[in-house]
């Protein structure tokens, strides 16, 4: 947890991607636990964000990515019986729109159904690779900016109707060697 407490929804969205940028680094430097060099990623990034010095990423990126990841399940890797999912399931109001799908299996889009991306991922005791992550952190972000909340505090903000909740935003993450890149 950072030395202050997470108020707003902007900071409770900017620690976790900063949390998954130390992350991020952790698994390509290949070490197991969190050192000096990722607390440092994530305060530079998490205080950059608050700021303005830095921007999120734009969703360019994890469209590459998803091209060059080629035809596999983003949760189980799977190539086999492949289907679309929507991040944001269009049962709570999710689009079709390009930014909110990824490729899938039948299996996990079946046993996601309409939930939450980071609800069903607790109900199977797991925590979501870092590119879907990334992926669902952006798309909060878009969402929240665009309902002009991102400086209300999170935890008196109505998230009902929302595809997603603000409480399941993770702000704890597991060591870099209990979480994979894909």
């Amino acid at each position: 947890m950072p030395q202050t407490a997470l108020n707003t929804v902007a900071e409770l969205i900017y620690w976790s991607y900063a949390n998954l940028a130390m992350a991020h680094d952790g698994i390509n430097r290949g070490i197991p636990t969190y050192d000096r060099t990722s607390f440092m990623i994530r305060s530079r990034l998490y205080n950059g964000l608050l700021t303005g010095k830095y921007q999120i990423g734009t969703l360019f990126d994890d469209e590459r990515w998803k091209m060059e990841n080629g035809a596999r399940c983003v949760y189980c890797g799977a190539k086999e019986l492949l289907s679309v999912d929507h991040l944001f399931p269009r049962f709570k109001g999710g689009e079709d729109d390009p930014e909110n799908l990824i490729c899938c299996c039948k299996s996990c889009n079946s046993s996601k159904r309409e939930k939450d991306l980071m609800q069903w991922h607790k109900e199977r005791g797991q925590f979501p690779s870092v590119m879907v992550l990334r992926r669902f952190l952006k798309l909060v972000y878009k969402y929240c900016q665009t309902q002009g909340i991102m400086e209300q505090p999170w935890r008196e903000v109505d998230d009902s109707a929302f595809p997603f909740k603000l409480s399941e935003i993770p702000v704890d993450y597991p060591k870099c060697s209990e979480m994979r890149l894909m």
